[in-house]
């Protein structure tokens, strides 16, 4: 579970310096995913990431050029539109 929190904040950050989530990891980043997954840190290094991380999301959040709220009626016409392509 604590690869996923990792990971997730990750693919947060990403959303908030890239306008996406970021869903594969490559390089160091995946070394450390695959790390945590198989138990080569401690839960205490991994909280000390995941506060760091934290963080750093606070950080970017507030010089994010994303909207406060999200387009509720866009959402709408999206799901909509899918629906009936089912």
């Amino acid at each position: 579970n604590m690869m996923h929190c990792v990971r997730l904040l990750w693919s947060g950050a990403a959303i908030l310096e890239e306008g996406a989530p970021r869903v594969r990891f490559e390089g160091a980043q995946r070394e450390r995913l695959l790390a945590i997954r198989k138990g080569q840190h401690t839960y205490a290094d991994i909280m000390e990431w995941v506060e760091a991380e934290t963080l750093r999301l606070k950080s970017l959040e507030a010089s994010s050029k994303l909207p406060e709220q999200a387009d509720l009626a866009a959402i709408d016409r999206l799901y909509f539109e899918l629906l009936e392509r089912i």
